[in-house]
């Protein structure tokens, strides 16, 4: 049934709302330990997905290798080097009291366990899915792939405004988003490697917290909140680099190791 475009799409609407649905449960977490609780629900939530790639045959997705870590991390290059730079300029303006060795690495972790929970998700579960029904073997399938992954990891940010985000912020955040998760999901097309999207999904939401010294109650929301134009700067830069990445040439290269000339 899911091989039908039409059922892939409303699977990963569904998959994406689920998602949030369990976020929003294991938030109370939260409230039994503030420390670890954050950490322990988006572990849970990494389980869940691993369970969802299981449950659909798709366990490959945890133990391919792809053209490797190190192709993963070249081609999502851009992201890389930024955020690297990002995150040194981010603490070298770190204006908090320092943090406890234990925080800073509970801090760290939980940032990366939202990349993993996150992009088991969203490129294991959703795009994968979306891949099947839509085609892997042709330029327009993994385009319309990557588009719609995309797209519904950007809806999943729209979500936010039940947290306190207002809604034009919400919304530039959604577009944003969107851009980031074409992106994100044109590296996968290159490297067949879901692990260089965790590292890159988790520095990036890294970067952003520390940026908008997100550790402070409501700085995060209140950031958001302030997205306005700018941030079709943001949906620019990724959509281009995303179409650099799967550029005809590179695209075809792929497709042609994979299942023969396109």
């Amino acid at each position: 049934m899911l091989k039908r475009p039409v059922w892939a799409v409303l699977f990963s609407l569904g998959t994406a709302a689920l998602y949030l649905a369990a976020g929003k449960l294991l938030g109370l977490l939260t409230l039994l330990n503030e420390q670890w609780g954050g950490l322990a629900a988006e572990i849970i939530l990494a389980a869940l997905a691993a369970l969802g790639l299981l449950a659909l045959g798709r366990r490959s997705v945890l133990t391919d290798r792809g053209r490797g870590l190190a192709e993963g991390m070249m081609a999502g290059g851009f992201m890389t080097v930024y955020l690297c730079l990002a995150l040194m300029g981010a603490l070298a303006l770190w204006d908090r009291e320092p943090m406890s060795s234990l925080d800073a690495v509970r801090f760290v972790l939980y940032m990366f366990a939202i990349g993993l929970a996150e992009e088991l998700t969203f490129r294991g579960v959703i795009q994968n899915v979306l891949a099947d029904a839509l085609g892997r073997t042709t330029r327009r399938g993994v385009w319309r792939t990557v588009g719609l992954s995309g797209a519904v990891f950007g809806l999943a940010h729209l979500g936010n405004v039940l947290s306190g985000v207002s809604l034009p912020g919400a919304v530039m955040q959604t577009l944003a988003a969107a851009a980031i998760g074409v992106y994100l999901g044109a590296v996968y097309v290159r490297c067949g490697n879901i692990w260089p999207l965790v590292l890159l999904h988790g520095l990036n939401d890294l970067v952003g917290m520390i940026a908008s010294n997100g550790l402070e109650e409501n700085a995060a929301v209140e950031a958001i909140s302030l997205y306005g134009p700018e941030k079709f700067i943001t949906v620019g830069i990724y959509i281009a680099l995303a179409a650099f990445l799967l550029r005809r040439k590179k695209l075809d290269e792929i497709l042609e190791k994979e299942s023969g000339p396109v």
